[in-house]
């Protein structure tokens, strides 16, 4: 099969999960959401957001290039957003930034 027609492997795409400051094990963009939604759901139910003290998530920061950056501690607000977004769930922005520049530099060919 010719290169260009191959699967790509899409590596280090998880993150690191701590609570009360013991790693808890790695987890992937998927249960990364299911934690904040449980997360969430327990501040709905009880108005207690002392959870959000308990628990981070180590990554990397993002670049716009194959290489991650430097680790970096993730937290959640009450809102669920997430302090920073790593470089192990961004490989998406990352694609469409590629396919943008790549679709630059064949426009200039035409």
């Amino acid at each position: 099969m010719e290169k260009a027609l191959e699967i790509p492997k899409i590596t280090n795409t998880t993150l690191q999960y701590f609570v009360d400051g013991e790693y808890i094990d790695n987890v992937d963009i998927n249960e990364v959401n299911k934690i904040r939604e449980n997360i969430l759901l327990h501040i709905i139910a009880t108005k207690d957001v002392s959870l959000l003290d308990r628990f981070y998530f180590v990554g990397h920061k993002d670049t716009n290039n194959d290489k991650m950056g430097k680790e970096i501690r993730i937290t959640m607000d009450s809102f669920g957003n997430l302090s920073d977004c790593p470089w192990e769930m961004s490989h998406v922005r990352r694609s469409m930034v590629r396919l943008i520049e790549l679709g630059a530099i064949i426009t200039n060919f035409q």
